[in-house]
């Protein structure tokens, strides 16, 4: 077991994969302490789009999703904020579950 998988709790790693003026693509990877599922995302530099993680391969717990859509939309959010920022590289947090 690797330190992505959690005792307890869910993790959610963002790797960054390729960015342009119109965004960047994230390598989305959720962790539960017995289970993996990987997706990607876009998110977009300008635009109402909000950030959604293409399908996953399997169920994932829907609270876990929905963190790493938090996390896309943050991330979004900032780079608004300071469009001459770069795109963090790699993001990894932990999560307790949430119903």
């Amino acid at each position: 077991m690797t330190i992505e998988h959690p005792d307890h709790g869910g993790r959610v790693r963002l790797e960054l994969r390729e960015q342009d003026a119109h965004g960047a693509l994230y390598a989305v990877s959720l962790f539960t302490a017995d289970a993996c599922w990987q997706s990607s995302a876009r998110v977009a530099a300008e635009g109402a789009n909000a950030p959604a993680c293409e399908p996953f391969e399997g169920e994932p717990p829907a609270w876990l999703v929905r963190y790493a859509g938090s996390m896309l939309a943050v991330l979004q959010r900032d780079h608004r904020q300071a469009p001459s920022a770069r795109w963090p590289r790699r993001i990894l947090r932990w999560r307790a579950e949430r119903g």
